[in-house]
């Protein structure tokens, strides 16, 4: 109906144009739109389960990538309700969160005199020394 009224040059082309432009639309998200699941409300609240079970998969997996998705899905929300919700209630990002830990885990690990940085980095989850010591001074300024 579109490419017909588009191809035709009569008084009536232009109001038929102009309305499939508004209805398209509309049948497309009818058609193909996603909503969100009914038992994901954005009003969720970070509890203290959501807390412990977000702390426990960053802390088990702090020598691996941990993505946003990731967290977001162990505490049961879309990622960007998590993350503002997150920095709500500890005051920053998960990203920075992630980063504080591994540096906080790597500076436990300096502890012991055996271990080398190269060595702590890779088992605080960066991807070598030079990354951990750009986190180690962006983190704490030294």
């Amino acid at each position: 109906m579109l490419r017909d009224a588009r191809e035709d040059d009569d008084i009536t082309s232009g109001v038929v144009v102009e309305a499939m432009s508004r209805v398209l639309p509309v049948k497309l998200l009818q058609r193909y739109g996603k909503r969100q699941p009914k038992e994901v409300a954005l009003t969720v609240r970070f509890t203290s389960e959501h807390y412990k079970r977000v702390l426990d998969l960053i802390r088990a997996h702090l020598d691996q990538t941990i993505a946003l998705d990731d967290l977001a899905g162990e505490a049961g929300m879309p990622p960007s309700h998590f993350s503002r919700i997150f920095k709500e209630t500890l005051g920053m990002t998960p990203i920075p969160y992630v980063m504080a830990c591994r540096i906080e885990q790597a500076i436990e690990m300096m502890q012991d005199p055996a271990r080398s940085l190269g060595n702590i980095a890779l088992a605080s989850g960066f991807a070598d020394q030079a990354h951990f010591s750009h986190g180690f001074k962006q983190l704490t300024g030294n």
